[in-house]
């Protein structure tokens, strides 16, 4: 008897999910800002690396770099999932690809943000956290509530989202090869 419920239950849980063709789209939008912000800082610190690092070692940090932008685009992702489980399907599977578009842009946005203003400067990096997470919390709950109800917001999160797509055809392969490459040499 257990069993039918819990077969009841998983196929209501994946149910709360949104379907693949709607996740795609917000995985992109999670890989742009993440693999561009990476990006940025690597071509920033490139020139500098190479006074003293070798071309091999240089490729070595750009595999792990790839590595745990893949993790962590999968883990945000997850996030985001999650949340689908626990709101109700009106509020945030149903508008998944505008609402975790700009949950995305809003969190991953605010934390490169941050870490860009504040970790390069002799500054406390943890004295002004509480406060700017505190409004980045605020405008994603504002912005996620209200955004779907503008169609002008709507139709350019949607455009965005779809044109960021064809970023995964490329980033992807290179994170694998990148984490296969990650693994090898940490088990050899």
């Amino acid at each position: 008897m257990s069993l039918g419920n819990s077969k009841i239950n998983k196929n209501s849980m994946l149910k709360r999910l949104p379907e693949i063709h709607n996740i795609v789209p917000v995985f992109a939008v999670i890989v742009a800002v993440v693999y561009g912000w990476s990006i940025f800082a690597f071509f920033w610190k490139t020139p500098s690396w190479l006074f003293f690092l070798q071309i091999n070692e240089i490729f070595v940090i750009v595999a792990y770099t790839l590595t745990v932008n893949f993790l962590g685009s999968l883990l945000f992702l997850g996030f985001l999932l999650f949340f689908c489980l626990i709101l109700p399907s009106q509020y945030f599977k149903d508008n998944f690809i505008v609402q975790g578009g700009l949950v995305s842009l809003f969190v991953l946005g605010s934390v490169a943000l941050y870490i860009n203003r504040y970790s390069e400067y002799n500054i406390d990096f943890l004295k002004y956290l509480p406060i700017w997470s505190f409004i980045t919390v605020v405008a994603v709950v504002f912005t996620s509530f209200f955004a779907p109800k503008v169609l002008f917001i709507r139709q350019g999160i949607l455009w965005i989202a779809d044109r960021l797509v064809i970023f995964l055809y490329i980033l992807i392969p290179l994170s694998v090869f990148s984490l296969v490459v990650v693994v090898f040499r940490n088990i050899l």
